[in-house]
């Protein structure tokens, strides 16, 4: 019931009774009231009902409007009941509510000559039989004044049976159903309940009950006059009865379509697929061709130069030969002739091996020493202070030999450093490593839609282009080196290749039909695609990649699919399709709970969460 200060909207559900809306009517605090009717209920299928709200209404002083949205047969009955009725889903206007006020203000209609036969129920008390409430005597006059209004409708047919007149339209037959007794409620006791017990009673009264329902008090009881709790009891024990059969029948049918639920389990184990094929590179295609495996390809070639610094470490002397003189003696034994020396003839010093030159030819008779000047073969202080005795090279001492004559003078030396050779090698391999490494980067950074081939990338030192700024052998501590690198790589054309990796996989794993499974199932693949590409063939005329890919690939189950096909399913049938999902050595398993229920009435549930799907991955 919504209220705000000047109007009571009641909105009457499927389940409300007619004692429902009676007493909405009269608590309500306005003066203006809407009845709307948004679902289907018994109320409307008869005026009868009607006319009792309309005969409350008028009773309370209230104006009353009917909201019946789609649903011809209560409008009709609410128009012979005499109530003002709209259609729409918005409220009445002004208008309509001086409509309806008018409609009340209308005199009612006086019947006469219409006798209300009554059934006459045996009660313990004459004097409760005779008693009467006022909400009574509204009700059968209200009940008494539809039927005489419906009857005298020349537009409406009706058919009268037990006690209510039903408005059924044009198309059914004009024969009328004889007139059945109408319910007595004048033996209804209303005086000790609260008012809106007695809607209550009044509705439950119309009730035919069972006779083995029927309290009847056994001949050996008292047969005299009964106490009012006596009575209730008696009037009440049907109700409860009916009522605990009802909320019993009632639980265990919410139980039945709440309590059960359904677990399955549905094992999948990923499957490894692997693909080897051989891409043909052409240079005139512009999409990677799977189906003839050809792919696009280009080669690009940069050319890097480089300089570096280099650090002299050679090491070089300079300074002055020593100077002195031998004196040489030809003789011995064996001597016969004389023996002649050339300049430059090579004397060494012993014992520590220091060797000098001659300075000028000699001519040794024999026993007839010579002295001849000398000078050191090489710098140095060392040579200053030579040993005493000498040998002339390629000739025994027996034959010829020196003694130191004088003093040797004059050896220096001085150390230097120099750029040697090692030094530049050193520093070219550096400069030639990090200068292809740069060179092969900006290659790869040129990718884009294109894909370098990481094995075809050719890096050289560029002829002739090795140069220092000092030469080999120069005093120096510091020299500058510069050098070109040339580089060059294949390009294969990537963009939608990774896609066409992934269908090349997954159509392997289906015509390999590693589930071992009649069913048409699709296939995902998992992250961990592994794929590699190398040139297997560069040559002018052709360009061979070959591609290689492994990864692991699902069967796609789908939870809501999997519940959608088993709502509502026998346990044997729903059963049958689990067992057909098989995507693993390990079966898919179901389990109906609670376990303590009956095996024969197991099923799938078609409620919201009623089952409960699990994917587990072995």
């Amino acid at each position: 019931m919504e209220e705000n200060s000047k109007i009571t909207k009641i909105v009457i559900g499927r389940e409300d009774e007619l004692t429902d809306v009676v007493s909405g009517i009269i608590n309500a605090k306005t003066d203006r009231i809407i009845l709307t009717f948004a679902e289907e209920s018994d109320i409307l299928i008869s005026a009868i009902n009607l006319s009792v709200i309309k005969e409350t209404a008028d009773e309370e002083n209230k104006i009353l409007v009917c909201q019946i949205i789609k649903n011809p047969t209560g409008e009709r009955n609410s128009k012979i009941a005499g109530i003002t009725t709209i259609d729409t889903p918005n409220n009445p206007t002004e208008d309509i509510w001086e409509k309806a006020q008018a409609q009340e203000e209308k005199t009612p209609v006086v019947v006469e000559n219409v006798e209300i036969e009554k059934e006459v129920i045996e009660t313990p008390s004459q004097d409760i039989k005779n008693q009467k409430t006022s909400f009574e005597t509204r009700v059968n006059e209200a009940i008494q004044k539809s039927r005489t209004d419906i009857e005298n409708k020349k537009d409406v047919k009706t058919i009268h049976q037990d006690g209510i007149i039903i408005s059924v339209g044009e198309d059914l037959p004009t024969a009328e159903a004889p007139i059945v007794q109408n319910p007595n409620l004048s033996n209804i006791d209303f005086k000790d309940i609260a008012r809106g017990e007695q809607h209550t009673q009044i509705k439950k009264s119309w009730l035919k009950w069972p006779d083995f329902l029927k309290f009847k008090p056994k001949s050996s009881l008292p047969t005299g006059p009964q106490t009012p709790l006596v009575r209730k009891f008696k009037k009440l024990l049907p109700i409860l009865l009916i009522s605990l059969v009802s909320v019993a029948a009632l639980v265990i049918v919410i139980y039945l379509n709440t309590g059960p639920f359904v677990k399955v389990r549905v094992f999948v184990k990923a499957q490894e697929v692997s693909i080897e094929k051989t891409f043909t590179g052409d240079s005139n295609i512009k999409e990677v061709n799977f189906a003839e495996l050809k792919i696009p390809i280009k080669t690009e070639s940069i050319e890097e130069s480089r300089s570096s610094s280099v650090t002299a470490t050679g090491k070089a002397y300079k300074g002055e030969k020593a100077i002195g003189a031998v004196r040489l003696i030809h003789g011995g034994m064996e001597c016969v002739a004389a023996l002649s020396l050339a300049a430059g003839q090579v004397v060494t010093s012993t014992p520590d091996g220091k060797t000098y030159t001659l300075d000028s030819a000699v001519t040794l008779e024999c026993d007839t020493p010579a002295t001849v000047p000398v000078h050191a073969t090489d710098i140095g202080e060392e040579y200053n202070t030579p040993e005493t005795n000498f040998t002339v090279k390629n000739h025994s001492t027996d034959e010829v030999y020196g003694k130191k004559s004088g003093t040797f003078t004059g050896g220096t030396k001085t150390e230097y450093t120099v750029l040697s050779l090692s030094d530049v090698n050193t520093a070219s391999e550096e400069l030639k490593s990090s200068s292809i490494s740069e060179a092969e980067q900006t290659l790869k950074e040129k990718q884009g839609d294109w894909a370098l081939v990481l094995d075809s990338i050719k890096s050289e030192i560029k002829k002739d282009s090795l140069k220092t700024d000092i030469a080999v052998g120069a005093a120096a501590t510091q020299a500058n080196l510069s050098l070109t690198v040339t580089s060059s790589g294949t390009y294969y054309y990537n963009k939608g290749f990774d896609d066409g990796v992934e269908t090349l996989l997954t159509s392997e794993a289906q015509a390999k039909n590693l589930f071992n499974t009649d069913q048409n199932i699709e296939l995902t693949l998992g992250d961990d695609i592994k794929k590699e590409v190398s040139v297997i063939q560069n040559t002018d005329s052709s360009v061979l990649i070959k591609l290689t890919a492994s990864g692991s690939v699902l069967p796609k189950v789908d939870k809501i699919e999997i519940v959608n096909a088993l709502k509502g399913k026998k346990w044997k049938e729903g059963g049958a399709y689990l067992d057909s999902l098989k995507y693993s050595d390990k079966s898919t398993m179901y389990e109906f709970n609670p376990v303590n229920f009956p095996q024969s009435l197991y099923y799938f549930p078609k409620r919201q969460g009623g089952i409960l799907v699990e994917i587990v991955d072995i």
